[in-house]
């Protein structure tokens, strides 16, 4: 498909981050730090639980989402070209951040292949597609986007946060089905990132929006990070499309 946005991209990086218990906000504590959670969010039988805690589970716990279960895995250990090849928790490689810097395809791929597998281990479990819910925060966000693409399976919806659409230039090769039309996507960004500029989040909420019939997109007053608004936000998200 003809994309409008033959804008440039590139990778970006990802921050860690932490929330600070006396005031609940959250922050970015280093940004050259590849770190990120992948969520994966289902309806359940009232169990809730998480297995990552870089602020995103605590996040969810906080919610108090009853018949949801909430899967928080780790990224895993890979050598980031940005960082002089050091290895670290990343989804994918972040080889540049000039527009012209490549993406690592076969990372986003790989990782996109995790989140699959994590999918049928929920499917295993008896929760059908249509109720399961997938996203991420920035490197996480990418990830969760491509997977909802290259799908052929019509998911209930995906949290995209901070994020980008990964493999743009190749989008007519990503897409497998059009199973996407009929998710609901929600995609929120920060006004003022200074890592992932928020005309990268508006250019991709054009592009999900021409292709989903259900795509909302939500901008706050914030950096790279996430705040109280877009998590009461994400909540009633979740809370209306899982009921």
């Amino acid at each position: 498909m003809a994309l409008e946005t033959q804008v440039q991209w590139s990778a970006i990086t990802n921050s860690v981050v932490s929330i600070h218990q006396h005031t609940g906000q959250y922050s970015l504590t280093h940004w050259s730090v590849f770190i990120n959670t992948l969520v994966s969010v289902h309806q359940h039988t009232g169990q809730y639980s998480s297995t990552h805690c870089h602020g995103w589970a605590d996040c969810f716990r906080s919610m108090k989402l009853q018949h949801i279960k909430c899967v928080c895995p780790n990224a895993p250990i890979n050598s980031v070209t940005l960082n002089a090849g050091m290895k670290m928790p990343s989804w994918f490689d972040i080889i540049g951040l000039s527009p012209d810097s490549p993406e690592d395809e076969e990372g986003i791929k790989s990782s996109s292949e995790i989140l699959k597998k994590l999918i049928e281990d929920e499917e295993k479990e008896g929760i059908p597609a249509n109720r399961i819910v997938i996203g991420g925060f920035s490197q996480g966000g990418a990830v969760a986007l491509h997977r909802a693409l290259s799908d052929d399976k019509k998911l209930a919806g995906v949290l995209a946060l901070s994020t980008w659409l990964p493999l743009h230039r190749k989008l007519d090769k990503v897409k497998k089905s059009n199973v996407i039309k009929d998710m609901s996507i929600f995609q929120g960004h920060g006004t003022e990132d200074p890592l992932v500029p928020f005309q990268w989040g508006e250019i991709t909420s054009k592009v999900l929006a021409s292709m989903c019939d259900n795509h909302s997109f939500h901008n706050y007053p914030m950096v790279h990070t996430s705040c109280p608004q877009e998590l009461a936000d994400v909540k009633k998200f979740l809370e209306t499309l899982l009921p």
